[in-house]
């Protein structure tokens, strides 16, 4: 598990092992977890995305997943870029499905954020795979719409007024 980014320190030194991605308060939430199993909810929530990245590089799969059901059972829209950009960085479909997901219920909220501006500056793919959620979320939407004559059977009226403005979509 350590061995496999150099971490370990050479012969010579005094039994030293070096996480440089990880501040004190950080390793001492790692260390914490791995000696109880567990962490305070306060720890969890502080340090929940650099936890999540050491669990994932260090290959410990309870912690690994104690974040991922953290970070997806508190959603919202401060939050959820921060966990698409872990979720993509990490390969996670599970986490990126259910990010994108929330984005696309949530788009107005989401991307009128100042945090979403910075966001779509430095990660242009995801912004494009956010669209593509949302327009075929809203394509979906509209099919069954204009199946059912036209006949409004969802309270989702954003979706419906793509429909109305978006007609050839069908």
């Amino acid at each position: 598990m350590l061995d496999s980014d150099g971490v370990k320190a050479p012969a010579s030194d005094t039994d030293t092992i070096t996480l440089s991605e990880l501040n004190t308060e950080e390793l001492e939430s790692l260390l914490e977890f791995l000696y109880t199993g567990t962490l305070p909810i306060d720890k969890l929530e502080k340090h929940v995305y650099s936890l999540y990245v050491a669990a994932d590089k260090y290959e410990i799969p309870y912690l690994h997943e104690t974040c991922e059901r953290y970070m997806l059972k508190t959603l919202n829209t401060s939050n959820v870029v921060d966990v698409l950009e872990i979720s993509e960085a990490h390969s996670n479909k599970k986490m990126k499905e259910a990010t994108l997901n929330f984005i696309v219920s949530n788009m107005k909220d989401v991307v009128s954020t100042l945090k979403y501006e910075d966001f779509a500056s430095s990660n242009p793919n995801l912004c494009l795979q956010i669209t593509r959620a949302f327009v075929n979320a809203n394509a979906n939407f509209c099919q069954g719409w204009h199946s059912q004559g036209g006949v409004l059977r969802s309270k989702n009226l954003g979706s419906l007024l793509f429909c109305y403005q978006f007609p050839g979509n069908m």
